[in-house]
Protein backbone atom coordinates (compact mmCIF):
# COMPACT_ATOMS: atom_id res chain seq x y z
CA UNK A 1 0.00 0.00 0.00
CA UNK A 2 1.36 3.83 -0.80
CA UNK A 3 1.58 6.08 1.68
CA UNK A 4 -0.53 8.21 -0.48
CA UNK A 5 -3.83 8.10 1.74
CA UNK A 6 -2.17 8.48 4.83
CA UNK A 7 -0.92 11.33 3.85
CA UNK A 8 -3.87 13.27 2.01
CA UNK A 9 -5.89 12.30 5.29
CA UNK A 10 -3.18 13.82 6.81
CA UNK A 11 -3.06 17.07 4.74
CA UNK A 12 -6.94 17.51 5.44
CA UNK A 13 -6.47 17.28 8.99
CA UNK A 14 -4.46 19.87 8.82
CA UNK A 15 -6.93 22.06 6.50
CA UNK A 16 -9.94 21.30 8.80
CA UNK A 17 -7.66 22.03 11.78
CA UNK A 18 -6.89 25.36 10.53
CA UNK A 19 -10.73 26.17 9.05
CA UNK A 20 -11.57 25.52 12.82
CA UNK A 21 -8.70 27.56 14.08
CA UNK A 22 -9.93 30.70 12.49
CA UNK A 23 -13.26 30.40 13.38
CA UNK A 24 -12.76 30.14 17.30
CA UNK A 25 -10.41 32.58 16.95
CA UNK A 26 -12.57 35.23 15.18
CA UNK A 27 -13.35 38.90 17.37
CA UNK A 28 -16.57 38.05 17.53
CA UNK A 29 -16.22 34.37 17.66
CA UNK A 30 -19.46 32.36 20.04
CA UNK A 31 -16.65 30.06 21.51
CA UNK A 32 -15.25 32.30 23.70
CA UNK A 33 -16.93 32.17 27.26
CA UNK A 34 -18.47 35.39 27.80
CA UNK A 35 -21.48 36.18 29.99
CA UNK A 36 -21.40 32.71 31.79
CA UNK A 37 -20.80 30.84 28.79
CA UNK A 38 -23.86 31.71 26.84
CA UNK A 39 -23.63 32.08 22.73
CA UNK A 40 -26.62 32.44 20.39
CA UNK A 41 -27.94 29.22 19.58
CA UNK A 42 -26.59 27.49 17.07
CA UNK A 43 -23.88 29.49 15.88
CA UNK A 44 -21.03 27.55 16.84
CA UNK A 45 -21.96 24.54 15.00
CA UNK A 46 -19.56 25.42 11.96
CA UNK A 47 -16.73 24.82 14.26
CA UNK A 48 -18.22 21.65 15.48
CA UNK A 49 -18.47 20.20 12.07
CA UNK A 50 -15.09 21.11 11.44
CA UNK A 51 -13.25 19.63 14.60
CA UNK A 52 -15.16 16.65 14.29
CA UNK A 53 -14.70 16.28 10.82
CA UNK A 54 -10.67 16.75 11.45
CA UNK A 55 -10.54 14.13 14.37
CA UNK A 56 -12.23 11.31 11.66
CA UNK A 57 -9.80 12.07 9.30
CA UNK A 58 -6.94 12.34 11.92
CA UNK A 59 -8.37 8.55 13.01
CA UNK A 60 -8.59 7.66 9.19
CA UNK A 61 -4.98 8.72 7.95
CA UNK A 62 -3.70 6.87 11.70
CA UNK A 63 -5.49 3.60 10.42
CA UNK A 64 -4.53 3.88 6.83
CA UNK A 65 -0.69 5.00 8.19
CA UNK A 66 -0.94 1.46 10.22
CA UNK A 67 -1.35 -0.25 7.60
CA UNK A 68 1.34 0.74 5.10
CA UNK A 69 4.73 1.98 4.94
CA UNK A 70 4.47 6.04 5.73
CA UNK A 71 8.00 7.99 5.70
CA UNK A 72 8.66 9.47 9.20
CA UNK A 73 9.89 12.69 7.41
CA UNK A 74 6.15 13.03 5.99
CA UNK A 75 4.29 11.94 8.92
CA UNK A 76 6.19 14.61 11.17
CA UNK A 77 5.93 17.33 8.07
CA UNK A 78 2.06 16.61 8.19
CA UNK A 79 2.46 16.94 12.63
CA UNK A 80 4.13 20.46 12.45
CA UNK A 81 1.81 21.37 9.96
CA UNK A 82 -1.28 20.67 12.22
CA UNK A 83 -0.20 22.16 14.99
CA UNK A 84 0.91 25.27 12.48
CA UNK A 85 -2.56 25.22 12.12
CA UNK A 86 -3.93 26.14 15.40
CA UNK A 87 -2.06 29.08 15.00
CA UNK A 88 -3.10 30.14 11.65
CA UNK A 89 -6.13 32.79 13.20
CA UNK A 90 -4.32 33.08 16.09
CA UNK A 91 -5.02 36.68 18.78
CA UNK A 92 -1.57 38.13 18.08
CA UNK A 93 -1.41 38.25 14.51
CA UNK A 94 -4.85 39.89 14.26
CA UNK A 95 -4.37 42.20 16.99
CA UNK A 96 -1.31 43.14 15.57
CA UNK A 97 -3.37 44.12 12.57
CA UNK A 98 -6.38 46.11 14.78
CA UNK A 99 -5.91 48.89 16.63
CA UNK A 100 -7.49 47.96 20.23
Amino acid sequence: MRPGPALAAGLLTVCLVGAASALAWQHDSPLVPLSGASTPAGSAWPFLVLLASAFAAYVAGLALARRGPLALRAAAVVAVLVQAGVLTGSPGAYSLNKAN
